[in-house]
């Protein structure tokens, strides 16, 4: 649950994040205090973000995967597992992907943060360590000087100079005090310490990244833009940076002066630039911070449904019937084909209907609406798409944030394909194309750069979910060595086992009828 809403603050986060970069650059918005202003209260707001979620409750968008049967009987579900227990032949994997993502999550967010509060840790020591100076140059500023720089760094409010500065000329130390004197101002180590937590927190999210180098960037070229004030000079300015640069060294926390990464970019800026730029004022902060929170509350407020799943919702268990015409249900009465052999066989059982898929029991489903039932048994929903005579021609299975649509079919068609699937697994016949289409994925994979045009809708939206893992797990096997086809499984996926230079998988794939990928599996060989 909490990931599910991480997810999904981090994504109402990129949104916003995308809106106001896409605003600033149709209003030709230069001014680097107004930028500045944007983004740090974009940065406030996406830091906001789970709570204002929870001000505009959200109709549940992903269903938690069960472990019921049901889930492991869907031959089109497009699931990839990255790195599973071996298993039967006949049997899936059983994986509780909530608490493996969850876990993964928990994971790199606790290093990330375990890193930050280290570098926290080390440069306190190494402030503490610093002797204090005083002096006009100074001014009243806390300044300190360390033997164990080589750059000037901000650490809270405390200027830290290293030793080399007591040779510094009047001019270069002018320049450095009032370019450390604007970050202390401006309490951007505050901001940036901020913005550090937020993107260990949303790791995940590739706008947290950016929106703290751009946090990073704005800070340095506004307190660029304090010391020319008081160096008018910018060719001076530029050469002191880039002699400070050349020095540089990693900092464990605390906002350096000069990175050799960025001072290329500074230097640039700082040539280009013909006068200052105008601050920001009150009232234009006022208007930059409405401008923000509108979009910041819509971001929130987004509904995540689908048109023909609005009324499904997930079930606990405990969720009421509700009361419709019992005449409606016999419309619904029928066979359903959702893959190319699983059959939905919708039965009447008094005031309710049942759904059993192939392979499975029967498991009652309750009427939440005329057309939308739900199981109490499972996490998962049913929609109907009926006709003008109000008859079924389709239903929707709602089930591990997925929905998948099952055209109705007659008795005769559902057994026709029943029995095609039993025939192909006693001949033990892989499908048409299926070892070529595994080949082709496992090589997209290794070189990261995926076939979505090979895969089904929801198989595609799958792997894009997953692509981070699956790509490291492939790296980490290395070449493949052989694929061998090793039958068919009683619920028709083809089974192959794939050995890597670096070890041994078993992979399951399925091809929808018209060849391409509509589900596949691989773990570790048995």
């Amino acid at each position: 649950m909490m990931l599910t809403l991480l997810v999904q603050a981090a994504l109402r986060s990129s949104l916003l994040t995308l809106g106001l970069w896409l605003a600033l650059r149709a209003m030709r918005a230069a001014n680097r205090h107004t930028e500045m202003a944007v983004w740090r209260l974009a940065l406030a707001a996406s830091c906001a973000m789970p709570l204002l979620m929870q001000w505009h409750p959200l109709p549940a968008a992903t269903i938690t995967a069960p472990a019921d049967a049901l889930r492991q009987s869907l031959a089109t579900l497009p699931i990839i597992n990255v790195s599973v227990q071996a298993a039967p032949d006949a049997v899936p994997v059983k994986l509780d992907w909530s608490a493996a993502f969850t876990a993964a999550y928990a994971t790199v967010a606790a290093l990330l943060l375990a890193r930050l509060i280290v570098g926290l840790w080390r440069t306190w020591t190494l402030s503490r360590a610093a002797a204090p100076v005083q002096g006009t140059w100074a001014g009243a500023n806390s300044v300190r000087i360390s033997n164990r720089l080589r750059v000037p760094v901000t650490f809270g409010t405390t200027i830290i100079l290293p030793e080399a500065a007591a040779a510094w000329s009047p001019e270069q130390l002018l320049a450095v005090m009032t370019h450390e004197a604007a970050h202390v101002a401006h309490a951007d180590f505050a901001v940036l310490l901020v913005s550090a937590v937020h993107r260990a927190v949303f790791w995940f999210n590739p706008a947290a990244w950016w929106l703290h180098r751009e946090l990073c960037q704005l800070a340095e070229a506004r307190s660029d833009e304090a010391a020319l004030r008081s160096i008018p000079n910018r060719i001076t300015y530029a050469e002191i940076l880039l002699g400070i640069a050349s020095h540089a060294h990693a900092v464990p926390a605390g906002v350096p002066m000069a990175r050799p990464v960025t001072i290329n970019r500074r230097i640039g800026q700082i040539l280009r630039a013909t006068s200052p730029e105008a601050p920001m004022t009150p009232r234009k902060y006022l208007f930059v911070a409405t401008g923000v929170a509108l979009p910041a509350v819509l971001a929130a407020a987004i509904m995540t449904q689908n048109a023909p799943t609005a009324a499904a919702t997930p079930s606990d268990g405990a969720q009421a019937a509700a009361t419709i015409n019992p005449g409606l249900l016999n419309g619904y009465v029928g066979t359903y084909k959702l893959g190319p052999a699983d059959i939905f066989t919708i039965t009447r059982s008094g005031d309710h209907l049942k759904a059993q898929l192939t392979g499975q029991p029967a498991l009652d489903i309750f009427p939440e609406s005329n057309t939308n039932f739900f199981y109490k048994a499972v996490r998962a929903q049913i929609t109907f798409l009926t006709g003008a005579d109000g008859d079924a021609t389709a239903l929707i299975l709602h089930q591990n944030g997925l929905d998948t649509k099952a055209a109705r079919v007659t008795e005769a068609e559902a057994a026709a394909a029943t029995a095609a699937l039993s025939a192909r697994v006693a001949q033990n016949t892989a499908q048409p194309g299926s070892e070529a289409a595994l080949r082709r994925t496992i090589d997209a994979q290794l070189k990261g750069a995926p076939d979505y045009a090979d895969m089904t809708a929801k198989m595609a939206s799958a792997v894009r979910a997953q692509f981070t893992p699956i790509h490291q797990s492939m790296q980490q096997l290395g070449e493949v060595q052989s694929v061998k086809f090793q039958g068919v499984t009683p619920k028709g996926w083809d089974l192959y086992d794939v050995r890597f230079t670096n070890g041994d998988t078993q992979w399951r794939i399925t091809l929808d009828g018209k060849g391409k990928i509509a589900g596949m599996l691989f773990q570790a060989a048995p």
